[in-house]
């Protein structure tokens, strides 16, 4: 391909290599003794070090189920969300008529009053001027 396009240090295309390539052993055949010497390489290797025959990954569907599970425990989701949580921060919304709200959460809230959380935060960090009526938010 490097031929068909040219190379642009040279002045005849446009691609950037270096190189007209064909660097490296792609394509090369193995003689059958080589091959055989594989197999048995792999063959003879310990099953803990194969990697087909490693440690069985716990099943985290059964150890995150029920009340272990953080998202679906009513207390744990309580201690990291919502008015009393060291987690939560505090928004401060402002919106084009004039309003100004704040709250905890910014997710929730813009869930319960059909906003985009992540247009929000990108109102937020200066990357968007506006997003339906809000014009700006801080985190306080």
């Amino acid at each position: 391909m490097i031929s068909i396009f040219g190379r642009k240090d040279l002045g005849t295309g446009i691609l950037h290599n270096r190189s007209n390539g064909r660097d490296g052993c792609s394509g090369y055949v193995f003689d059958e003794d080589e091959k055989q010497k594989r197999k048995n390489r792999m063959k003879n290797l310990p099953k803990e070090n194969h990697p087909a025959f490693g440690k069985k990954r716990p099943d985290m569907s059964k150890i995150m189920s029920g009340d272990k599970n953080p998202m679906k425990n009513t207390k744990i989701a309580e201690k990291f969300s919502g008015k009393n949580s060291n987690w939560s921060k505090k928004w401060k919304v402002y919106f084009d008529d004039g309003r100004i709200m704040e709250f905890h959460s910014i997710r929730k809230w813009c869930l319960e009053n059909n906003y985009d959380p992540s247009l929000v935060t990108k109102v937020c960090k200066g990357k968007y001027k506006k997003h339906k009526d809000i014009v700006k938010v801080e985190v306080l």
